[in-house]
Parts: structure tokens; sequence; C-alpha cells
């Protein structure tokens, strides 16, 4: 493949013979110009550039994905030193909640003496004698209760049925009247 020369001196703008190697007024040696190497050179340079910059630019992501990462570690790791502290408090509460289960297992129970088994004899039968006519005057209540529904409902019945037979007797009334009006 043959080698394109520029045609002109970029020196001081001679244009070159076709054969020379040198220009004729200053002497500048005339340089071989290939397109396609010139072309090569151009993608080569804009490809180089275009994969620096994504280059940059993925390691900028990568970079900021490692530093949202460490903080929200951090985060995480603070979050279960506290759990991890509430944890062992509750072991040291339970901890101490059975030690003193197991004093109070072990421990005798207290003797009573006959004066004081007949004092809580005494306070079990006046808090029973108690209760049992709290009960009875509740049963004696609910008995008033009930005679008073069961004669309301009476009442109201009577004054239903008297009701009913005022109306009928307001309808023969009427009956006459119409009878009496059209003759």
């Amino acid at each position: 493949m043959a080698s394109l020369r520029p045609p002109q001196c970029p020196s001081c703008g001679n244009i070159y013979l076709a054969d020379s190697d040198f220009c004729r007024h200053c002497g500048e040696k005339r340089e071989d110009f290939d397109p396609f190497r010139q072309f090569c050179s151009e993608v080569i340079s804009n490809a180089s550039e275009n994969l620096c910059l994504q280059y940059e630019r993925e390691i900028q992501q990568l970079t900021t994905d490692l530093v949202n990462c460490r903080s929200q570690l951090s985060r995480c790791a603070e979050l279960l030193t506290q759990q991890l502290d509430k944890e062992k408090t509750y072991r040291d509460i339970i901890q101490k909640l059975s030690e003193s289960s197991l004093r109070v297992l072990q421990a005798q129970p207290p003797s009573l003496d006959e004066s004081m088994k007949q004092q809580m004899h005494q306070m079990l039968e006046a808090m029973h004698v108690q209760n049992a006519s709290l009960f009875e005057d509740g049963f004696g209540q609910l008995h008033q209760h009930k005679a008073l529904a069961e004669t309301h409902l009476m009442t109201s019945s009577e004054l239903q049925n008297q009701g009913e037979a005022v109306r009928h007797e307001l309808e023969n009334i009427l009956a006459i009247l119409k009878a009496r009006a059209k003759r």
C-alpha cells in the first residue's frame, strides 16, 4: 500500500514536487502520510478515551457503593451491639429471678400456731357469711324486679287491648256515619 504524502510544506506553505523528499524553500523534510494509519490512530485515541471515562465512572460507582455498604454495616453492628446488651440484661434478670425462686422453694414455710389458725378460720367464716348475705340480697332484689317487670307487661298488654277496642269502636262509628250520610 502506498502512503500518501502531504502536497504542501507545513512550515512555509510551498507546494512540493511529486517526487521531492524536502521542501525547495525551507529544506523541511516531507513526511509520509497514511490515511488508514491516521484513521486507526483517531479510533484508538477515541476508544481509549471512552474506555478511560467508563472505567472512571465504574470506579466512582463502586466507591460510592462500598461507602454505602460500610455505613450500613456499621449501623447493623451498632444495632447488634445494642441488642446483645439488652439480651445480657434480660439474661441477668432471669438469672436473679431463678435464684430468688430457688431460695423461696428451699426455705421452710413458717409454722402456724393454733391461735393463728383459729384467727384465719374466723376471718374466712366472716367473709363467707358476708358474701352469702350479699348473694341472698341480690336474689331478693332480682325477684322484686322480675315481679315488677311482669306487672308492667300485664299492664302494657291490657292497654294494647283497650287501644284495640277503642280503634274498633271508632271504625264502627265511622261506618255508621257513612251509612247515614248516604241516605
